[in-house]
């Protein structure tokens, strides 16, 4: 397995979501969980309600919003979050590489996934959130992001203001697995910011090993963010490469 590590890695977040069979964690069992969360690390406890991205019409707020537990370790750049039948385990920037990211996972895994032989996994996300910076004047996508390579068009290369893309291929529950590539670029005063949401979804076989697939995931990730930029994002925006590693 091939890492390549930046100077200014792009990364301002990632963490993968482990989604369980319905009615497996219920907010009656957060409870439960939180004291062994504590034994790890993550001691600061908030509790709170989550709210649909979507309200359905003519419902109430408070009739649709469901209890969310977070879990901060003491330098607030690692979390853990509970809501009902999924865990979150997020890992915020400065990005310390992947060995640390996994390292994290596979604690909470041991924990409170599989430590307590409770949670019946469905499927597994893992999620990117990358931030490029560049100079507003003169600003063409295309300089940027490897437009009409496999992932995006050609037609967006000569983009230069204010933009939402969305690509995706898969259905979880038909094809069990999904794929999401968002991409949000906005300018703001000299600068022009461009954001890479990627979501990668797969349906979790029973008697797998979680964190092998957390793996491959990721293999997947590195290989669709080095396709979708360019020579001018990796040495003037991301500093050149650091090192290779392989595992």
């Amino acid at each position: 397995m091939t890492h390549l590590s930046y100077e200014r890695p792009l990364i301002m977040e990632i963490y993968a979501e482990v989604h369980f069979q319905d009615g497996s964690l219920t907010s009656a069992q957060f409870f439960d969980l939180v004291p062994h969360l504590k034994t790890i690390g993550f001691e600061d406890v908030q509790f709170g309600r989550t709210q649909p991205l979507d309200l359905p019409e003519g419902r109430d707020v408070q009739q649709v919003t469901s209890p969310h537990v977070r879990c901060w370790s003491e330098d607030k750049r690692q979390l853990v979050q509970l809501f009902e039948d999924m865990i979150a385990v997020n890992l915020i920037a400065p990005y310390p590489g992947w060995s640390t990211y996994r390292s994290l996972f596979g604690r909470v895994r041991d924990t409170v996934i599989t430590g307590l032989g409770m949670l019946p996994v469905e499927s597994l996300s893992l999620n990117t959130i990358d931030r490029l910076v560049a100079p507003r004047r003169d600003f063409r996508l295309g300089r940027y992001l490897n437009c009409g390579g496999p992932k995006i068009p050609a037609s967006c290369s000569n983009i230069e203001h204010a933009f939402d893309l969305t690509l995706g291929i898969g259905l979880l529950r038909d094809d069990g697995f999904n794929r999401q590539i968002r991409l949000t670029g906005r300018p703001s005063g000299d600068t022009f910011a461009v954001f890479l949401d990627a979501v990668f979804h797969d349906r979790f076989s029973r008697g797998s090993d979680l964190v092998q697939l957390l793996d491959a995931l990721h293999e997947e990730s590195v290989d669709t963010f080095e396709c979708m930029i360019t020579d001018v994002t990796r040495e003037e925006v991301m500093g050149g490469a650091k090192n290779v590693t392989r595992a």
